[in-house]
């Protein structure tokens, strides 16, 4: 991850594929006879240390450039135990002029909803999208997201 901070100073926050939820996910399942630990070894082989600008990375792991994450306020409390916060933060990372991208090199296991499980997942989205939007930001589709990536 460190290497995607060295190789563009205008990078401020590093996010690995996963097979988790999100941006980020590279695959919903394990590919047959593959496990977190084989599918990072095979990704790893043909993997690049290659970054793809994204506008908002996954909540569960990423990094951030040190300097950035005082100055720029840290993670709303507000938000509370989860959800939006990563979102809003990488908002404010991006009006300051820094990049949001995904390393296509890093691979990180998701467990999925292993933190709050399904039902209390379902009522923390619901109630930081309302925040989150309360504070002005907006909530891309899909499809915007990836025009916008298009076009960098």
């Amino acid at each position: 991850m460190l290497y995607s901070f060295r190789q563009d100073e205008a990078i401020g926050v590093v996010n690995p594929v996963s097979d988790g939820k999100g941006w980020s996910r590279i695959c919903k399942y394990f590919p047959p006879g593959h496990n977190s630990i084989s599918l990072a070894k095979e990704i790893s082989k043909i993997a690049t240390e290659a970054t793809i600008c994204i506008y908002n990375a996954c909540g569960f792991y990423f990094a951030i450039k040190r300097l950035l994450f005082n100055p720029l306020g840290q993670f709303d409390e507000l938000y509370g135990h989860g959800y939006h916060e990563e979102a809003d933060f990488c908002m404010r990372i991006l009006s300051h002029g820094y990049r949001v991208v995904l390393n296509e090199g890093l691979f990180i296991h998701h467990h999925c909803e292993g933190s709050f499980g399904e039902q209390r997942r379902a009522r923390l989205i619901k109630k930081t999208k309302h925040f989150f939007i309360s504070m002005g930001n907006q909530i891309s589709s899909l499809q915007e997201v990836l025009e916008k990536r298009k076009s960098h």
